[in-house]
């Protein structure tokens, strides 16, 4: 998959017949699946190039400021995620408000048909763009009749009785509800960042080392709580260890900072994970934190989380503080 930044395209070749997607896309859930699919098998059936037009940051980062960490995966999540899915390019604008003050005209005639020479465009039923979010799927409609692309606009995607959304998976996240989010988007919800040096209490110190994470802070992280996970280490990504982590505070151990942390530990996993990346899928939700009386008590819990988890054996710690 070829990326390209802003509209310095370099080698794109506007004589080629292509089929583009267009969209924020964040958490590439089942909705965004389909639509970006729909779009693939058009491309192969013309013969023409699958390409996506997403932003970054996604557009709500600037339109609602001051939400906090709401985004439900990284840009190299979403890249990653784009690849597999069989998209040929991706083309990442930014966001910032020269592009949201641009015309819903502009937009049509002067990025998708001048810059990116597109023969066919697909968006969601919900698509908008220009000033103001001037302008909808219908109005692209028009703008493609003039200039001579089609569009071809999805409808919802529904899963059992509700509508999929970004919006709803956050809603889900919210409330801990991690598998109900998972099968909206298709997948275990999942977050990035480097293993890094905690306060060397805790863990190692109730028997159970865990490996620090920090993720994003443009990421959202699902409530406080204990969690059964999977861990995919840098070395081999593809391989997933299962584990339990912990969001939020350490009510048994005093925080240095405020901010949640997220710790992980990783069964039967021995060695040094410091300055390494890691994901996490979130599996399912085990419990509230809460304080405990003594570190004994709390490594007896952990065991009971790993037991509830994954059942009952022998498991070594992981490496971390």
């Amino acid at each position: 998959m070829r990326c390209y930044e802003g509209l310095d395209l370099g080698d794109w070749d506007k004589s080629r017949r292509r089929v583009v997607v267009i969209g924020a896309f964040d958490g590439v859930h089942l909705g965004h699946q389909r639509l970006i699919s729909a779009a693939r098998d058009q491309a192969r059936e013309d013969g023409a190039e699958l390409a996506v037009l997403t932003f970054w940051p996604p557009p709500q980062v600037l339109l609602q400021p001051g939400r906090g960490a709401r985004l439900l995966c990284t840009r190299r999540q979403k890249a990653g995620l784009m690849r597999d899915l069989g998209v040929d390019s991706l083309v990442t604008l930014s966001f910032d408000r020269d592009l949201a003050g641009m015309s819903a005209e502009h937009f049509a005639r002067g990025i998708l048909w001048e810059q990116l020479g597109v023969d066919q465009v697909f968006v969601g039923y919900n698509f908008t763009f220009g000033r103001d979010s001037g302008g909808d799927a219908e109005t692209l409609k028009d703008y493609g009749a003039d200039l001579g692309f089609g569009v071809r606009v999805l409808s919802p995607v529904r899963f059992g009785d509700c509508t999929v959304s970004s919006t709803r998976i956050r809603r889900r996240l919210e409330e801990g509800r991690v598998r109900s989010a998972a099968e909206l988007l298709g997948r275990p919800f999942s977050i990035e960042g480097q293993v890094i040096h905690g306060e060397g209490r805790g863990g190692r110190q109730v028997g159970y080392p865990t490996a620090n994470l920090r993720p994003s802070e443009m990421v959202m992280l699902p409530r406080e709580g204990v969690y059964a996970v999977q861990a995919h280490l840098e070395e081999n990504p593809s391989e997933a260890h299962p584990g339990v982590a912990s969001v939020g505070g350490r009510p048994t151990f005093v925080r240095s900072e405020d901010r949640p942390g997220v710790e992980v530990h990783i069964l039967g996993f021995e060695g040094d994970l410091y300055g390494s990346e890691m994901k996490v899928a979130f599996r399912r939700r085990l419990r509230d934190l809460r304080a405990f009386s003594s570190p004994e008590a709390l490594s007896e819990q952990i065991q009971r989380d790993i037991e509830t988890s994954w059942g009952s054996s022998d498991h070594n710690a992981a490496g971390g503080s």
